[in-house]
């Protein structure tokens, strides 16, 4: 049983506010979904975000060395890099760092690229209802209405309304999730910031500017510094939040996840203790793979990515 401060206490408090179906685990120092929700409704998944954005946006309180000269022991929210077992779509992040850096593979070709990376989950529906093309209009025009702070959803609606046959790759799997495969360029949603994008990629595109994923850039800080989680943390971005489902026992990083493909790239390889601690609060459940964690029904998946 964990004996907590009470600045950490005041952090979990704040945490589980306005989350009804998620507490605090004392004896592993995780988040837990209640078992009363084997499978959440998209609306339980918003509300879930507001917990993610806290814990994305806030480190973990750590506790105070016992003594002077001491090193700090580490967060309670933590979880030691061999233990991270993860899915498909984190996996597939990490085959991308394998595939460039090992095999040289150009960065067009990759699974992730082809693939992963032009996966979007839009929301859930019961897996029984009809999803014809007059339910995915509807379902897009509730997507521009209700998910008008998300600037993913809001970046493809753009984008559909721009070429509608973008709906054709709208599809909903056997598990309810309706899954987007298309090239969608995504925007922030301040208007400013958004010409400030649209204008760096063009001249990233005019001057040649290597596409490679930005997880290669994280390898090669961790290589050159090693883990360090005061770096994971820096803002404005913040830390990464995990998932981990209790029914498969596989991880899936909700926030950070270039960081966490990063260095499980790097431990694959020998390059990063297996004892390296991940400083990431951790939220469980019952369920399997979720949102982004689902290929699309359409895509294939490659004998790495296969969970």
């Amino acid at each position: 049983m964990l004996n907590l401060t009470d600045e950490q206490k005041a952090y979990v408090q704040d945490v589980l506010q306005g989350v009804p179906f998620l507490s605090f685990n004392y004896t592993t120092g995780r988040f837990d979904v209640s078992d009363a929700v084997p499978e959440p409704t998209w609306e339980q998944i918003r509300t879930l975000g507001k917990a993610t954005r806290k814990l994305s946006h806030r480190r973990p309180p750590s506790v105070p060395p016992a003594s002077r000269g001491e090193v700090r022991p580490p967060s309670f929210c933590s979880v030691r890099l061999d233990q991270l077992v993860t899915g498909y779509y984190d996996r597939c992040l990490e085959h991308y760092c394998y595939e460039r850096l090992n095999l040289k593979v150009p960065h067009e070709q990759t699974c992730w690229v082809r693939f992963a990376s032009k996966t979007y989950c839009l929301g859930r529906a019961k897996p029984d209802t009809e999803f014809d093309h007059g339910a995915k209009i509807q379902f897009l025009e509730r997507l521009r209405r209700d998910e008008r702070d998300n600037y993913v959803a809001i970046s493809i609606y753009r984008a559909y309304h721009r070429n509608p046959e973008l709906i054709d790759g709208l599809k909903k799997d056997e598990a309810g999730w309706i899954i987007l495969h298309a090239d969608v360029p995504i925007r922030p949603l301040d208007p400013k910031e958004r010409v400030k994008v649209s204008v760096k990629d063009f001249l990233k595109k005019v001057l040649g500017y290597p596409n490679d994923d930005r997880v290669l850039r994280v390898v090669q800080s961790i290589e050159t510094h090693g883990w360090d989680n005061d770096l994971a943390w820096k803002l404005p971005e913040g830390g990464a939040v995990l998932g981990y489902s209790r029914s498969t026992g596989r991880y899936f990083a909700i926030t950070g996840r270039h960081r966490v493909a990063a260095a499980r790239y790097l431990y694959s390889q020998g390059k990063l203790s297996g004892a390296t601690l991940l400083e990431f609060p951790v939220i469980t459940y019952l369920w399997g793979a979720w949102k982004q964690g689902r290929p699309h029904p359409d895509s294939p998946v490659c004998e790495w990515c296969k969970v």
